[in-house]
């Protein structure tokens, strides 16, 4: 099921509105939500939503959020990129790193 970032006029009404085919996972209130959604259609289409994220909103609507909105909706297209980590995969004794310390 897509997980979605959703931007309304009041969200919690949009949901209440759309019933079961919408679960949600975090909620900002009274504008943002992000929700997990089978028909994302609907979702769009849905009176009062102004911008569904998939991953990113659009700039415009984004220039309209308050600081507290942008840094919610930022933080959640940051957590679904992939992490990229020095190392990632290796063994811990591969060249070019250390290996952990030892125990006291």
């Amino acid at each position: 099921m897509p997980t979605l970032l959703v931007v309304a006029d009041d969200v919690r009404q949009v949901l209440d509105r759309l019933g079961r085919p919408v679960t949600l996972v975090q909620h900002l209130p009274p504008r943002l939500a992000v929700v997990e959604a089978d028909d994302t259609t609907l979702l769009r289409g849905a009176p009062g939503v102004v911008a569904v994220g998939d991953p990113e909103l659009p700039d415009d609507v984004r220039a309209g959020l308050s600081d507290t909105e942008r840094l919610f909706a930022d933080a959640w297209v940051l957590g679904r990129q992939p992490k990229v980590r020095p190392g990632e995969g290796l063994p811990w004794d591969a060249p070019g790193f250390q290996p952990p310390d030892r125990p006291r």
